[in-house]
């Protein structure tokens, strides 16, 4: 084997040969790098012509498309007000989202979603919603569900609020009032009978007191420590009550830092227990948009009790945009006596997140998730899952 040694020459040809592609190489790398700031430029021009901002105040108003598989494809607008901490130390800013939507399922809805903090440590968390929507009753209980469904069309007004007070930066304790008033229209199929309480719809108010233990580091995106929120509600004749029962739970919350704050791994761990006469669209229940969101409907599954957790993995990729996995397993029981780990609702899922406010984590979240029951789900909506 005989090598050829290269002369003078051809050197200079392979080394301007090489020159030139490495050149050629790196203008095509900076001409994407310029397309791309270009795009994120044009972009971020976009979003500040619906973004007003003066002092602690800022307001964004978007377009509201989402999607479930409850109510179809989403349509609408959606303001968003954020209003700047009085405390510098704690990242509590608040937020008022709003929203009026219509679907390509006949659903029209309006609501309000409040977390507000007010100085000497008071904090207001409230929810207005009213909701028509053609809608499906699925039974009690945790196992399987099979058609034929019961069909009727909801009309509902809620409105629900904690108010608490600070004892120090991280105790609150104070009340919580929840008031619905269902009612259900052109019911078809045997399953939503006269037999199922709350079937006539009306009025089920609560209230009782609620505590919080709060040590997050951000209340709208919060990548180190905890949040544990205990309540306990009675709904009563004197406060307007059609249905007499209580209802009881505990929400618990981890959130743990792996990266600078660019990766989080988040933890949650609810219980729900009612007795008396519930009616079903107040009964504990596992699956939608927020908990073990593989399972589309948020009623599907409903009794007496029920408890999950859950854990998701957030990811900041790029600009405003990020990333999630989840998964998850619950299930509903008539009793405590029930068993706890039969027939779980186990879930897994992964999302998309767009940062709506530059400075804060007020995401839109995308998320697909699917159960070992094959079920299937798709959520277009607002804030995190927990």
């Amino acid at each position: 084997m005989t090598f050829k040694i290269l002369n003078t020459r051809q050197i200079l040809i392979v080394v301007g040969l090489f020159l030139f592609l490495t050149k050629a190489e790196s203008q095509e790398d900076t001409l994407k790098v310029n397309l791309l700031e270009r795009g994120v430029g044009l972009a971020e021009d976009v979003l500040d012509m619906v973004t007003w901002e003066k002092g602690h105040h800022v307001i964004s108003v978007y377009p509201a498309v989402g999607y479930s598989p409850r109510t179809g494809i989403e349509m609408g607008v959606m303001p968003v007000w954020r209003i700047g901490s009085h405390d510098k130390t704690l990242n509590r800013p608040t937020t008022l989202a709003s929203s009026f939507q219509v679907s390509t399922k006949g659903m029209y809805e309006a609501k309000l979603d409040l977390v507000s903090y007010w100085r000497n440590n008071w904090t207001l968390w409230s929810k207005l919603q009213y909701l028509f929507l053609p809608d499906e009753f699925y039974g009690i209980g945790n196992g399987q569900k099979s058609k034929p469904y019961s069909q009727y069309d909801l009309n509902s007004f809620v409105f629900s609020s904690d108010l608490a007070k600070g004892l120090n930066e991280n105790w609150f304790v104070g009340i919580r009032l929840d008031i619905n008033r269902n009612k259900h229209n052109n019911v078809e199929g045997d399953l939503l009978s006269d037999d199922v309480v709350g079937v006539s719809g009306g009025w089920a108010n609560g209230l009782g007191p609620v505590l919080m233990f709060d040590v997050r580091n951000d209340v709208l995106y919060p990548s180190k420590g905890w949040l544990i929120i205990a309540s306990s509600l009675f709904y009563k004749s004197y406060l307007g009550s059609e249905y007499d029962f209580n209802l009881n739970s505990i929400d618990i919350r981890k959130y743990l830092s792996v990266v600078d704050d660019k990766s989080v791994l988040a933890f949650q761990g609810v219980f729900n227990a009612s007795s008396g006469d519930v009616p079903f669209y107040k009964m504990p229940s596992v699956g939608g948009k927020s908990n073990l969101r593989g399972i589309p409907h948020p009623y599907k599954y409903i009794d007496k009790n029920s408890w999950f957790t859950q854990v998701e993995w957030r990811q900041k990729v790029w600009w405003r945009i990020g990333a999630a996995a989840f998964g998850g397993a619950g299930r509903v029981m008539p009793s405590l006596n029930s068993s706890w780990f039969s027939n779980l609702h186990a879930v897994a899922g992964v999302g998309l997140r767009f940062q709506a406010l530059p400075q804060d984590g007020l995401n839109f979240r995308i998320d697909y998730g699917f159960s070992n029951h094959n079920e299937k789900a798709l959520f277009f909506t607002i804030r995190e899952a927990f």
